[in-house]
């Protein structure tokens, strides 16, 4: 029995007990016909051979009525987190983003949001709560940690729009976000796929963007404050002689970090092509006669990892991958100066990154060094240096970077 069929029952016995007290066990016995003034402005008659079985037959032709006005009353208070974001996950955030995204919002969901607030009632959850979710992933990544705000925020906002929650309880000061920044990763094969397999589908501008990210491996400052003239199609080169810095939503353009960012970098053919399709080159790259502002930037991005579908690639982490694909490509020489470091340990230690087919190479080449634990060790190393021109960087660097292999 739920909460309204005993409400009913309790109020005929009320109707039953006051008929009764008012008029007697043997009152009147005579068939009684009352009239009932609906809220809605209709009129309801109700008989009965007493008051009180005239009561309970009104009762009766309500019942219906009121439990179905009940259940659905209380369909509301029982909609648990869990249950309600499911649904806002179907149908407001699936169309919207790619599959692994979405994955990896169903993932955090799972692991880290659930497992607290999962099985509450939606309209019972408190900012305590959801302190709960953040002080057990405080250790983690401020990334993932921030991930979990976005969602909580908003699946309770679109709770709020539809009238379970009268306050979102994840809109205060009150909850600071905490995280470890950790080590910048290049791009997961994953991610590298997907840009491969949605390249295409970008904007003409977010797509030369991308290009310029991954063929040169150039600081997001660096990218945004090119202009055309920067580009030199007769040397197949690129001068780095700026950067651009937000300030608020404004931008200024500067110098680069340090003296080793003013650099050339060469341009391979698939990067070409991809300039060759703006002939509109009017002063800088992106934005025309002036700079992108931090907002319009904010948007550009948006919608190049949305369309791509890599929701945790930045700009900087291009920039490792960069670097960690061009390191057994290019000698460390002459890739630190296309990355612009300063020192050569920085290029080698914190962006030159090591992979599973790094590893493999060098089992490769460990075999082929030595034969038996009695034999030769061939320690003949090869020390000439050939310096490299800027026509083999471009032959090498096209050969490495492209998006069609």
């Amino acid at each position: 029995m739920n909460f309204g069929e005993i409400m009913i029952m309790y109020s005929k016995m009320i109707a039953e007990e006051t008929a009764k007290s008012l008029l007697g066990e043997e009152a009147i016995k005579d068939r009684k016909k009352f009239k009932i003034n609906m809220s809605d402005g209709q009129e309801m008659w109700i008989t009965g051979s007493n008051v009180s079985e005239a009561f309970l037959n009104g009762w009766k032709q309500l019942e219906g009525k009121l439990l179905t006005v009940t259940v659905d009353a209380s369909s509301n208070v029982t909609e648990t987190f869990k249950t309600y974001a499911e649904k806002w996950m179907i149908n407001y955030k699936k169309p919207k983003v790619g599959k692994t995204w979405y994955s990896g919002m169903e993932s955090i969901m799972a692991n880290y949001i659930y497992p607290i607030i999962g099985d509450m009632p939606i309209d019972r959850i408190t900012t305590l709560d959801i302190a709960k979710i953040y002080d057990n992933t405080s250790e983690m990544s401020l990334s993932l940690n921030k991930k979990i705000k976005i969602i909580i925020k908003g699946v309770l906002d679109s709770a709020v729009e539809d009238g379970l929650v009268q306050k979102n309880a994840a809109n205060t000061k009150r909850l600071i976000i905490k995280g470890t920044k950790g080590e910048r990763e290049p791009l997961t094969d994953e991610e590298v796929k997907n840009i491969k397999e949605n390249f295409d589908k970008l904007k003409p501008e977010d797509a030369l963007f991308v290009a310029l990210l991954y063929h040169t491996g150039m600081r997001r400052g660096e990218v945004l404050a090119l202009s055309w003239d920067d580009i030199d199609f007769e040397t197949m080169t690129i001068n780095v002689v700026h950067s651009l810095e937000f300030v608020g939503n404004k931008s200024e353009i500067k110098d680069p970090k340090s003296k080793a960012g003013i650099r050339k970098i060469p341009i391979c053919d698939e990067l070409k092509q991809e300039l060759d399709k703006h002939k509109d080159r009017e002063s800088y790259i992106f934005g025309k006669d002036t700079t992108y502002t931090e907002t319009k930037f904010k948007r550009m991005w948006q919608r190049i990892v949305k369309v791509l579908d890599i929701p945790d690639a930045t700009p900087h982490r291009f920039r490792h991958s960069f670097v960690t694909r061009m390191k057994n490509v290019l000698d460390a020489k002459t890739l630190q100066s296309i990355t612009g470091h300063s020192d050569i340990s920085t290029t080698m230690n914190i962006y030159a990154h090591t992979t599973d087919t790094d590893i493999d190479k060098a089992r490769q080449k460990m075999n082929e060094s030595q034969t038996t634990i009695a034999g030769k060790v061939d320690t003949k190393i090869d020390t000439a240096y050939n310096e490299e021109t800027p026509s083999k960087l471009t032959q090498k660097l096209t050969k490495t970077l492209t998006f069609s292999d």
